[in-house]
């Protein structure tokens, strides 16, 4: 059996048979139409035409024909393979409207195809794919002609007199719900609205389209509202569009295009401006776990490309920034406002925050991030492995300018950090955060104690050193001399305390 085709290939080729047969009927004869449509005859005739050619097994409800308004079909359902399982497809109504005048001519132009009320439900199995339709069993193909033997000659395809062609169509009121196995789900679609023209008959026939979504939820909880794509499609080349959206609470504005020459990887390209979209709206739903409360706006842009049918083909990267922002209840941030007796650092307050990242796959890694607060500087650079419960693995730097270093009472804890590479006039203290969001786990107190450790040892051990190299009556060559026999023996104790540690660490 061949690939199993995508759900909304099945309902097009369902579409299309539904299309086909109805108006074979009514070629037949228009007077009888609408009482031959109910038979039993026509009804399994057309859910077995759509079994064979689609592969679903699709219910009617209803269908009744006007000469001037067109076919309705009513009730339409598409059974899932999951027999405990809703339906996958659902629609309150289907209406095909053509033109009169070209039909005596032999021909059928659909002026309009309407779908009211579509209703779509899929869910991922525990291997994590989509449960959908095996399709149309594969025809069995001639066995290849021995030597000497001839191919019978296929016979000739059967063609139709009569000339279809559809003007535009529209989906009203439309609605999804996807499982997809994650925290978030369940991941529902309402209000989706999408309306369309041909501008050209033909297979390379261009279409003009515009989709409405009211709004996406994840879990309940709202991401997306009021999303708008105007979209051109040009027959097999090119999808392209462009978007804008609500999200979280600010703005998205975009555009996006797929080569649809290579239908098989369908290479697809996408560019993003963010403006106010709030960050812990985001954490929220992501990272509900996260052990920390960040606010602020997030505002920058987010390019990405990939293959649409392999998501672990995308790569993304972006630079943002969070402006007017606090970041708040976390372990270590409370940790430090007691190092400095200082309760207001349970919340900072920052006015901007700057993030460089890029994304491979299932892994986000974070270039840069710093957060730029009075007196505090902090930085962070790792990655995120979402194929790994959304592990972290960070480095992250806490500055302090030399005032509130001054501050720390402890001497030991004072001498902990060393003075900033990257920010004149800051100091640092650096450990590494690790661990899925609801585990996070951190070495900062490890850290802490260790530079305490080291800095306790370098007074206790050196403090003659210290005193020799402050004799007043010593040449400038000796004290030179003398203070880098220290530093040597300073690194010697560092080096040593720093394989104690790992020792016990391990």
């Amino acid at each position: 059996m061949g690939k199993k085709r995508s759900l909304g290939k099945k309902l097009v080729i369902a579409a299309s048979v539904l299309v086909l047969v109805v108006i074979g009927s009514a070629a037949a004869g228009i007077i009888y139409l609408k009482h031959y449509l109910n038979t039993e005859g026509f009804r399994g005739r057309l859910e077995g035409e759509i079994r064979e050619k689609a592969g679903v097994e699709l219910e009617i409800g209803d269908l009744s024909a006007s000469i001037f308004k067109g076919f309705t079909v009513r009730e339409v359902t598409v059974a899932s393979p999951a027999q405990e399982d809703p339906a996958l497809f659902s629609a309150a109504e289907i209406v095909l409207k053509y033109n009169l005048a070209d039909l005596l001519a032999r021909k059928v132009t659909v002026d309009r195809i309407a779908i009211v009320s579509p209703r779509v439900r899929l869910r991922k199995d525990p291997e994590g794919n989509w449960i959908l339709p095996a399709g149309p069993a594969a025809e069995d193909k001639p066995a290849p002609a021995g030597p000497g033997k001839k191919r019978e000659p296929s016979p000739p395809e059967e063609t139709s007199e009569w000339k279809i062609a559809v003007d535009s169509f529209h989906v009203s009121d439309g609605s999804a719900e996807l499982f997809t196995g994650e925290d978030y789900d369940p991941v529902t679609v309402s209000g989706l609205d999408l309306a369309g023209r041909f501008l050209g008959a033909g297979e390379l026939s261009e279409i003009e389209a515009r989709l409405k979504i009211a709004g996406v939820d994840l879990g309940g909880e709202r991401l997306v509202e009021g999303w708008q794509a105007d979209l051109v499609l040009k027959g097999r080349e090119s999808l392209s569009g462009k978007l804008r959206s609500g999200l979280a609470g600010g703005k998205v504005t975009g555009e996006l295009t797929a080569d649809l020459r290579d239908r098989e990887k369908i290479p697809c390209r996408t560019g993003l401006n963010l403006e106010g979209v709030e960050i812990d709206r985001l954490l929220g739903i992501f990272a509900p776990e996260a052990g920390m409360e960040v606010t602020g706006g997030i505002f920058g842009r987010v390019e990405a490309r990939g293959e649409a049918g392999d998501p672990e083909s995308l790569k993304a990267s972006g630079k943002v920034e969070i402006r007017e922002g606090t970041i708040s209840g976390n372990q270590i941030q409370n940790l430090i406002a007691g190092l400095l007796e200082d309760e207001k650092l349970k919340t900072i307050d920052f006015e901007e925050a700057e993030a460089d990242f890029t994304v491979a796959g299932r892994l986000a890694t974070l270039d840069r991030l710093i957060v730029h607060s009075r007196k505090m500087i902090f930085t962070a650079a790792g990655t995120v492995d979402f194929a790994r419960d959304s592990r972290t693995d960070l480095v992250v730097g806490i500055n302090f300018h030399d005032d509130l270093v001054g501050d720390i009472k402890v001497r030991e804890l004072r001498d902990s950090f060393r003075p900033s590479e990257d920010f004149p006039g800051y100091r640092v203290f650096d450990f590494k955060v690790w661990g899925p969001p609801d585990n996070l786990k951190n070495d900062f107190a490890e850290r802490l104690v260790q530079r305490g450790a080291v800095s306790i040892l370098k007074e206790e051990l050196l403090k003659k050193d210290r005193a020799r190299e402050e004799d007043p009556e010593l040449s400038e060559e000796e004290r030179t001399r003398r203070r880098e026999k220290r530093e040597k023996r300073e690194g010697a104790i560092e080096e040593g305390v720093g394989k104690i540690f790992e020792l016990f660490g391990n």
